[in-house]
């Protein structure tokens, strides 16, 4: 039986392929493994007197057990493995998610203190040494980014915004200067071209070379590991739901993200978003559309300034158009209150230039449209 409230409790190491070039090697459950014991015994060695070295030690030691436990794919979420004990046994494959979850519990078990840290729709383990800027990434399926990240991470300290009550703390991540971090000069030279989380590319080649500095400084969040771990584990459930048609599955993993959604980059354009809006307003679900969207609006954050302010009133204003369209009056005087909030929205969104004033202009059209079908003053 597996621990249901723990991914790795399902896992078993070291992975096939391991004893496929050695049979004498011995498997073992992972969070029982002798490798993980050795690790706990040698950090236990230095307890009460832990430096900064010897917690990031322990991470890159669980680092690499986890990359010898699990196989990373970059498959769609939907052809995935859950991200679910007896799934992950089954069939011990997943992407950076499924990894950042299996490590974190890991060092939870060790009793280290880290971070999930969240940027470009990457996830990936952190550590801040307290009471100094020091910091250190681990991406766990990609050992070529086991860094230091310290003058990488731009903003106030995470640690810092978290202590004061922060759901997560938010930073900017310079992916150029963490380039400059590594010493093998083929991975340095190929390290955007094989890893496009690190800027916002937007042709299938990723034509990095023509970006300008901002594209390579992606949003980073950063989340406490316990609920940091839900965060991914449901922003995961969302990406599959959503790629195989499971909209009440997609909805309810939404609805777990509210204000903490971890995907607002505006250089992405709220894809995912958009994707199950989308699905849903095909199925006349308009109702879960603007709870996605509550959803996403109240997770903003720092990109509240940017133009995934927009999504909300955007998909208000949709909802009430198709809703209204073949609706019932009450359908209809429902849609017409859907477009007085979108208008209110738009209006008391910053900036936004003249796409704000066009997007007022259309919801002040519909307004007016909706008004006279109900006989109402505009």
């Amino acid at each position: 039986m597996f621990d249901e409230r723990l991914l790795s409790s399902g896992l078993i190491t070291p992975k096939v392929s391991f004893r496929e070039r050695d049979p004498t090697i011995l498997q073992a459950p992972l969070l029982d493994s002798p490798r993980m014991k050795r690790v706990a015994a040698a950090f236990e060695e230095t307890s009460g007197r832990h430096t900064f070295a010897d917690t990031v030690e322990v991470a890159v030691e669980v680092g690499n057990l986890v990359r010898h436990t699990l196989s990373f794919s970059s498959m769609s979420e939907a052809q995935l493995p859950p991200l679910d004990p007896a799934a992950l046994h089954e069939r011990p494959v997943t992407n950076c998610y499924g990894y950042t979850i299996v490590a974190s519990e890991c060092l939870d078990k060790l009793g280290v203190e880290h971070y999930i840290s969240f940027a470009n729709q990457h996830a990936f383990v952190t550590i801040f040494k307290p009471g100094s800027n020091k910091a250190f990434m681990l991406s766990v399926a990609d050992k070529e980014l086991y860094l230091d990240i310290t003058e990488v991470i731009g903003g106030a300290h995470p640690l810092d915004q978290l202590a004061v009550g922060e759901l997560f703390a938010e930073n900017t991540f310079d992916s150029e200067m963490l380039r400059d971090k590594i010493d093998d000069d083929d991975v340095r030279a190929d390290l955007m071209n094989r890893r496009p989380w690190l800027h916002f590319a937007t042709d299938h080649k990723h034509r990095h070379e023509r970006l300008t500095q901002a594209d390579f400084t992606p949003i980073m969040r950063t989340y406490p590991s316990y609920p940091g771990r839900g965060i991914v584990q449901h922003y995961f459930d969302s990406l599959s739901a959503a790629q195989a048609g499971r909209l009440d599955d997609a909805m309810t993993a939404i609805e777990n993200l509210a204000g903490t959604y971890p995907d607002v980059d505006p250089r992405n354009t709220m894809l995912a978003p958009r994707l199950l809006k989308n699905q849903l307003a095909r199925a006349r679900r308009f109702g879960d559309m603007v709870t996605l969207a509550r959803a996403i609006d109240a997770s903003l954050g720092a990109a509240r300034g940017t133009r995934s302010a927009f999504f909300l009133p955007d998909t208000l204003r949709s909802a009430a158009m198709q809703q209204a369209d073949k609706g019932t009056d009450e359908e209809k005087r429902a849609a017409l209150a859907l477009v007085t909030e979108a208008i209110t929205r738009y209006e008391a969104i910053d900036g936004g230039g003249t796409l704000r004033t066009a997007k007022i202009r259309r919801g002040e059209y519909l307004l007016s449209l909706l008004s006279e079908r109900l006989s109402f003053p505009s």
